[in-house]
């Protein structure tokens, strides 16, 4: 439910981005469902509240109460990826959001009209697709997104708008075209 629902704010996950925003020797974790049972410290494991659950960081392998999971192997939340690499942690946009970002559009692209039988009209479409990017750009500002998924994202969504410009609301592949590089956001 949280993967098809979940809108991203930043206010979810400020206590966690920010503790990686500094260099910390933290290389274990694990994300719970459950409230923990231990308390952070800042020498020691770190507890954080995300929409996902509670993530625990640890520079040790195990706490009292948990067996964490090197992070070389990343933990995954529902936007981010956090990841051990070149001596510290970092934060990543996960692919898989940037997929549910391009289902979205392409849901928002299936139909003619809107959910209350009003046509849509090309400029709240191109409003729609645009938060949906801006979305992504909000995250990118937080985590490091690798430049071929921006290439490949922004390529998906063009092709998925200009279908239904030219599908849908019968407009020429040139003047979609056109209307596409005028309007559409890139991320």
């Amino acid at each position: 439910m949280l993967w098809t629902e979940y809108r991203y704010r930043e206010e979810d996950y400020r206590s966690l981005i920010n503790s990686l925003k500094r260099f910390s020797k933290h290389r274990y974790g694990i994300l719970l469902k459950e409230p923990p049972k231990i308390k952070g410290y800042p020498k020691g494991p770190r507890v954080f509240k995300v929409p996902e659950g509670w993530v625990i960081l640890s520079p040790k392998p195990s706490t009292r109460y948990y067996e964490l999971q090197d992070l070389t192997k990343p933990l995954k939340l529902v936007p981010f990826i956090i990841l051990f690499t070149d001596g510290r942690l970092r934060l990543q946009i996960n692919r898989d959001y940037v997929r549910l970002q391009l289902k979205r559009a392409k849901a928002l692209s299936s139909r003619a009209h809107w959910y209350g039988a009003k046509r849509k009209n090309e400029r709240d479409y191109i409003k729609a697709i645009n938060n949906l990017t801006r979305e992504l750009k909000e995250i990118d500002k937080v985590a490091f997104v690798h430049a071929q998924t921006k290439i490949a994202y922004n390529r998906k969504l063009r092709w998925i708008v200009l279908e239904f410009m030219t599908s849908v609301l019968g407009l020429s592949s040139k003047v979609a075209r056109q209307k596409v590089d005028k309007y559409l956001i890139a991320f």
